[in-house]
């Protein structure tokens, strides 16, 4: 509410098998990076009388609390770290549920957005991805050993990923791992 852009794009809410996705319009302060939204850092919202409002009014517990007290929340419960990243002219938190299950009701949840364009992820490709999500990153040789396939077939799968847009490649040679794009 006070750090958004109101005259454009309304707060996006994505809600996925796995994720909650909220996004707002309206950049980062260029005095602050998503690193610093980790830990105490200064706030800089766009409508300070209406911060200074919520502030009295007990919504609000402090300036620059908000995205520590997420994070705080998420390993709390034994949740994944949150995603915060800017993209579109916006800033996006994305929160992730610890794992799916059968008994979880999909009814009203909105499937991956890879599917409504006909891709599909297969079994392995989707543990990849619960593994990366649970441990940051995967190497070429971490993926060879938990797949037990070669060297040239992690690499063809793990570029498959990054090509569906759900990996991202750091590094180069025998640095190279992928992370969560």
């Amino acid at each position: 509410i006070i750090h958004r852009e109101y005259d454009s794009a309304s707060i996006t809410i994505s809600i996925f098998r796995d994720s909650l996705e909220i996004w707002n319009d309206g950049l980062l302060n260029e005095k602050l990076s998503i690193e610093d939204l980790k830990k105490q850092h200064r706030s800089y919202p766009r409508h300070k009388l209406m911060a200074n409002v919520l502030y009295k009014a007990g919504y609000i517990e402090s300036w620059g609390r908000g995205t520590v007290k997420i994070h705080e929340e998420c390993k709390k419960h034994g949740l994944p770290e949150p995603k915060i990243h800017e993209y579109s002219g916006g800033v996006a938190v994305t929160l992730y549920k610890k794992k799916v299950t059968a008994s979880d009701n999909f009814e009203n949840v909105l499937r991956d957005p890879l599917e409504s364009y006909g891709i599909n992820l297969t079994p392995q490709q989707k543990k990849v991805i619960d593994f990366v999500r649970e441990n940051d990153s995967i190497s070429s040789s971490k993926y060879q050993e938990l797949f037990d396939v070669t060297p040239r077939t992690a690499r063809r799968h793990l570029t498959e990923l990054v090509s569906l847009n759900k990996l991202k490649k750091v590094g180069d040679k025998r640095g190279t791992i992928y992370v969560l794009s």
